[in-house]
C-alpha cells in the first residue's frame, strides 16, 4: 500500500515542478538551519568522546561546576600523589591543555599546529590504539628529558606525509627540542578537549624540569577511568585530600602571622574540587555557549514553524483544486482515512526530497555557525559529520514537518463536500478555506516579526558593548607575542629585550613600544595574593591581578594616571629600589581611605623585598567589557622572576604592544626586519581585534538572529508570494468574468490585495 501511494504521489507531484521546487525549496531552507544548528550544538553538548567506554571517565572541576576553574588544576607532584592515592579505584592521567606551537616537521618551515603535553599513560587511560607506529607510554615518562618523541594526528600524517610509513622515524621541533615521531594517532581521536583537534602529543617528561619540581605550578589537568564498581565521589575523594594536604602546607609556609582565618578559609574553598562525569570531554564552550545554542534551537525551530505554515498554506491553497478529484475517489469508496493517507504521504515525499537538500545546506552552513563561535585569532575545530544522531534527528524532524505541513490540509480535504464539487463542477472551498489561510498568513508573520524584533535586540546590545568605554585607547595599537630564542648561554634575557625595545622605538611611525607579560583582553591576568602596610584595610580576599610591564607601557595603551610617576628604564634593575604602580581598584582594596603613595606592598608566599607603590593609574578593563575594573598591580618586566614561580625560562616571552599608523601586515614586516633570529614572532593582532574576540557570544546571537530573521521575512514573502499567485491562478475563471462586465483591472488588484 505504502509503495502504491508513494508512486501516486510521484504521479501527483510530476506535472507540477513549480509548485514542487517551491515546496522543496521553504522546507530545505527550514530543515538546513534547524540541521546546522543541532550538529553544532551535539558537537558541543552531547557527543561522547571517541574512546573506549567514555561513560567511565571522570574529571575533576572547581566546585562551581566550571570546567575552565583552575579548581581542577594541579601541579606535577601533586598529580603524582593523587595517582597513588586513586590507583585502587582509577587509572588518572595527565595532561596540559592544547595550545598552539610553532611546529617544524621533517626540517620544513614552521607552522602554528596545536602541541599538548600528556602524561605517560594518557592514551592506555582513554583506550585509544595507534594508526600507525605506537603511541606514548608510560616508559616514556620515567626520566625527564630523556625521552624527545611525539604522536601526531592523522590529518598531519596524511597531510604532511601522505599517509606514508617512512613518517614513523621522522623528526619535528618546536622551542629548542627535536622529537621523534613514534606514531600516529586513530582519525578519530583529536584530544579530550572539545573545540580543540590535537595535531601534536609530546610526553611530559619533557616538560622543564622547573615545572616538573614545582609544587605550586597548577599547569596540569587531569582526567581518570574508574573501575568497575567505584563511583565518582569514591574516587574523587583521595584526589581531593591530597590537594587539600598542598594546600595546608602552602598556607603553613607562606602565610604571615596574624593572616586572618577567613582568609586562609576563603583560599582553600576556591581550590575545593569535585569529580564530573567526563565522556563527553572537557570543553569551556559548553559553559560559554550552553545558553546562545539553545536560544539558536528556539530560534531555527521558530523559522521551521514559519516554513511549515507557509507549506500547509500552499497545501490548502493547492487543496481546493483537487476536490473533484477527492470527491471521485470518494465516490468509488475510498474512506475519508485512506484519502488521509494518501494526502500525507504526498507531504511525507516533499518532506524527504526537502530533508535531502536540508542536508546539504548544513553541509554548507555548518562551518559557518563554527566560525561563528570563537575569535579569530583562536578558531574553534569541531568534529561535525553525518552520523546516526545526527540522521535520527533528521528523520524525526522530516516527520514533524509532514505532521505539522500535511495533516491540516490532508483532513481539510477529506471532509470537503464532496457531491457538492461534484454537482456544480467548480471549487467551492474558497472562502471555507480563506479564514485558515489568513491565519496562517498571520501566524508567519508574527513569528517573522518576533525574530527580526530580538534580532534588533541583540544587535543593540553589541552595539552597547563595543561602545563601552574601556579606560585606555585600543586604537592604532598592534599586539605581538613575541618569543626570544635560547642561545644556551644562560645569560638574562632581558637585555635583549631592551635592545629590542630601543630598536623599535628609533622606526619611522611607531609612536610607542613597550613589553608586558599578558595582553589586553587576550585572557585573565595572573592573580596573585599580596599584603601591604594599609593601617585600617585588610581585605578578605588578598588576590590581585598582577602584570609585568615596561616602562611606556601606559603611554603606549593611553591609560591615564591619577597621581605619582611612571616606570623609567633604571626600574627594571635589581640594584634600584623595587617599585610598583597600581590601578584605582587596588587602591579602594587594599587601602581603603588612606593615600597608597609611598607605601608598600609584597606578595603572601616566598614574599620578596617590600615594594614600594610610586604611581595610581585609572581602572581599565582588563578582559571583558562586561567587567568592574579588577584591581590590578604593576611590575617593572625584568622583575618578573622575583614575583612568579619559575616557568620554564622566565623571561623567554613577552608581549609587544607598539602604538602608530602602521596596519597589521605592514608592523609584520617590520618586525621581521628588527628581530632577525633571536626572537619569534608567535601571533600579531590588532588591539580593538582582541577586544571584538571577546565579544564572540554576543555577535554570534546577533548575527543568528539577524540572519534568521532575515530568513524567516524571506519564507513569509515567499509563502504570501506563492499563495497569492496560486489564488490568482485558481480564480482565472471568476476574475475574467468580473473584466468581462466591466471591472476595473484596480479593483481586481484591491480585490486580490484584500483577500
Amino acid at each position: 500500500m505504502a509503495a502504491q501511494d508513494l508512486r501516486y504521489a510521484f504521479r501527483i507531484l510530476r506535472p507540477a515542478p513549480g509548485f514542487t521546487s517551491f515546496v522543496i525549496l521553504i522546507l530545505a531552507l527550514g530543515l538546513g538551519a534547524n540541521i546546522a544548528t543541532f550538529s553544532v550544538a551535539d558537537a558541543i553538548l552531547l557527543r561522547m568522546l571517541p574512546v573506549k567506554d567514555p561513560g567511565s571517565l571522570f574529571q575533576t572541576v572547581n566546585a562551581s561546576g566550571n570546567e575552565a576553574d583552575a579548581g581542577g588544576a594541579s601541579s606535577y607532584p601533586l598529580f603524582l600523589q593523587m595517582q597513588q592515592r586513586t590507583k585502587a579505584l582509577a587509572d588518572l592521567m595527565a595532561y596540559r591543555p592544547a595550545d598552539r606551537a610553532s611546529v617544524s616537521i621533517a626540517d620544513s618551515p614552521a607552522q602554528r599546529l596545536m602541541q599538548q603535553t600528556v602524561s605517560g599513560n594518557y592514551f592506555a587511560v582513554l583506550g585509544v590504539q595507534p594508526a600507525f607506529g605506537r603511541l606514548i607510554s608510560s616508559a616514556d615518562d620515567r626520566a625527564p628529558g630523556q625521552h624527545p618523541v611525539a604522536v601526531v594526528s592523522a590529518r598531519i600524517w596524511q597531510d604532511r606525509f601522505h599517509n606514508n610509513p617512512q613518517a614513523i622515524g621522522g623528526k619535528l621541533s618546536f622551542g629548542d627540542q627535536v622529537y621523534e615521531i613514534i606514531g600516529v594517532a586513530p582519525p578519530q581521536f583529536f584530544g579530550v578537549e572539545v573545540g580543540k583537534i590535537v595535531d601534536v602529543w609530546t610526553p611530559i617528561s619533557m616538560a622543564p624540569a622547573a615545572d616538573l619540581a614545582n609544587d605550586h605550578n597548577f599547569w596540569l589537568r587531569t582526567m581518570g577511568r574508574l573501575k568497575p564498581g567505584v563511583t565518582i565521589p569514591q574516587a574523587a575523594a583521595p584526589m581531593q585530600a591530597a590537594v587539600n594536604e598542598v594546600m595546608l602546607d602552602d598556607v603553613r609556609m607562606h602565610a604571615p602571622p596574624g593572616t586572618p582565618k577567613e582568609v586562609i578559609a576563603r583560599f582553600l574553598a576556591g581550590m575545593r574540587s569535585k569529580g564530573v562525569p567526563a565522556g563527553g570531554g572537557i570543553s569551556s564552550l559548553r559553559q560559554q555557549y550552553r545558553q546562545p545554542l539553545r536560544i539558536m534551537l528556539f530560534v531555527v525551530g521558530l523559522v521551521m514553524l514559519i516554513a511549515c505554515s507557509n507549506v500547509a498554506d500552499l497545501l490548502i491553497a493547492r487543496g481546493s483544486a483537487r476536490q473533484q478529484e477527492i470527491a471521485i475517489r470518494f465516490s468509488l469508496g475510498a474512506s475519508r482515512g485512506r484519502i488521509v493517507q494518501q494526502l500525507l504521504t504526498e507531504s511525507f515525499l516533499l518532506a524527504a526530497l526537502a530533508a535531502i537538500a536540508g542536508l546539504l545546506v548544513a553541509h554548507w552552513t555548518t562551518p559557518v555557525f563554527i566560525s561563528l563561535l570563537t575569535p579569530s585569532s583562536d578558531p574553534t575545530s569541531l568534529v561535525t559529520a553525518i552520523d546516526l544522531r545526527l540522521l535520527t534527528f533528521t528523520c524525526s524532524l522530516t516527520l514533524l514537518t509532514v505532521i505539522f505541513c500535511g495533516l491540516l490540509p490532508a483532513l481539510r480535504l477529506a471532509n470537503s463536500d464532496g457531491c457538492a464539487s461534484l454537482k456544480s463542477g467548480i471549487r467551492l472551498t474558497a472562502a471555507r478555506t480563506g479564514r485558515t489561510r489568513r491565519i496562517l498568513l498571520t501566524a508567519q508573520v508574527a513569528l517573522s516579526l518576533v525574530l527580526v524584533i530580538g534580532a534588533g535586540l541583540f544587535s543593540r546590545t553589541l552595539v552597547n558593548l563595543l561602545s563601552t568605554s574601556l579606560g585606555f585607547n585600543p586604537e592604532s595599537t598592534v599586539i605581538a607575542r613575541l618569543t626570544l630564542q635560547n642561545q644556551g648561554d644562560g645569560k638574562s634575557p632581558f637585555p635583549a629585550w631592551n635592545n629590542l625595545l630601543q630598536q623599535l622605538r628609533s622606526f619611522p611611525g611607531l609612536e610607542y613600544a613597550s613589553l608586558s607579560s599578558s595582553a589586553l583582553f587576550g585572557g585573565d591576568p595572573r592573580l596573585i595574593g599580596v599584603r601591604t602596610t594599609a593601617v585600617t584595610s585588610y581585605p578578605a580576599d588578598p588576590l590581585t591581578g598582577i602584570w609585568f610591564v615596561s616602562d611606556d607601557y601606559f603611554s603606549t595603551l593611553g591609560i591615564g594616571f591619577i597621581s605619582g610617576r611612571d616606570f623609567q628604564p633604571f626600574d627594571e634593575s635589581p640594584d634600584t629600589p623595587a617599585v610598583a604602580i597600581i590601578n584605582q581598584a587596588f587602591a579602594r582594596k587594599f587601602f581603603g581611605a588612606e593615600n597608597p603613595l609611598g607605601r608598600k606592598l609584597t606578595k603572601l608566599a616566598n614574599a620578596p623585598a617590600w615594594t614600594e607603590i610610586v604611581g595610581i593609574v585609572r581602572d581599565i578593563k582588563v578582559n571583558s567589557v562586561r567587567e568592574n575594573p579588577p584591581p590590578m598591580l604593576y611590575i617593572p618586566y625584568a622583575r618578573i622572576t622575583e614575583w612568579t614561580p619559575p616557568q620554564g625560562r622566565p623571561g623567554a616571552s613577552f608581549f609587544l604592544e607598539v602604538r602608530g599608523q602602521q596596519n597589521v601586515s605592514s608592523l609584520a614586516a617590520t618586525l621581521h626586519q628588527a628581530l632577525g633570529s633571536r626572537f619569534t614572532v608567535d601571533t600579531v593582532e590588532r588591539q580593538q581585534q582582541l577586544i571584538s574576540d571577546t565579544l564572540v557570544r554576543e555577535r554570534l546571537l546577533a548575527d543568528v538572529a539577524s540572519l534568521f530573521g532575515g530568513l524567516a521575512l524571506l519564507l513569509a514573502a515567499l509563502g504570501f508570494y506563492g499563495i497569492v499567485s496560486y489564488s490568482v491562478v485558481q480564480r482565472q475563471g471568476e476574475l475574467g468574468v468580473r473584466m468581462a462586465l466591466g471591472a476595473d483591472p484596480r479593483a481586481i488588484l484591491a480585490l486580490i490585495l484584500r483577500d
